[in-house]
């Protein structure tokens, strides 16, 4: 779907070729996608890599966006920070919402310590890389 002004148009991805090559100047022409756009997508990879994480860690999701700071539930957040940052477009205030928290910094130490972790722990590495290919991959969609 191309508009122009108020005109839109449906045509094929070689037309529009043709047609700037055969215009005197270039015309001002927005690409828009066709089909609604689905103001939910953006966060659905980070609550699928909230319930992953869950899944592979057997730490319920209430628990991983609760408030208890056992190390358990921190190394889950960790890993659900990390895939959430490497596998979406999320800012670090959007995943600290989407996480229960209020504050983006929050987000920026769970990175610090999923970095930590990964350099550290083997274990820990695999999961979230496995976690972040099936995200990435829209498997876990």
């Amino acid at each position: 779907m191309i508009s122009y002004r108020s005109i839109a148009v449906q045509i094929a991805p070689g037309d529009v070729v043709a047609m700037l090559e055969s215009s005197p100047r270039p015309a001002a022409i927005r690409f828009e996608p066709v089909g609604e756009p689905d103001p939910a997508a953006p966060w659905r990879k980070v609550g699928k890599a909230t319930q992953l994480v869950a899944a592979e860690t057997g730490i319920g999701v209430a628990e991983i966006v609760g408030d208890r700071r056992y190390q358990r539930l921190v190394r889950a957040r960790a890993a659900v920070a990390w895939v959430a940052r490497k596998t979406s477009d999320r800012t670090l205030h959007q995943i600290a919402r989407a996480l229960g928290r209020t504050d983006h910094t929050t987000v920026r130490q769970m990175l610090r310590k999923a970095e930590q972790l990964r350099a550290a722990d083997p274990a820990f590495r695999a999961m979230t890389d496995r976690v972040a290919d099936f995200v990435s991959a829209g498997v876990a969609s």
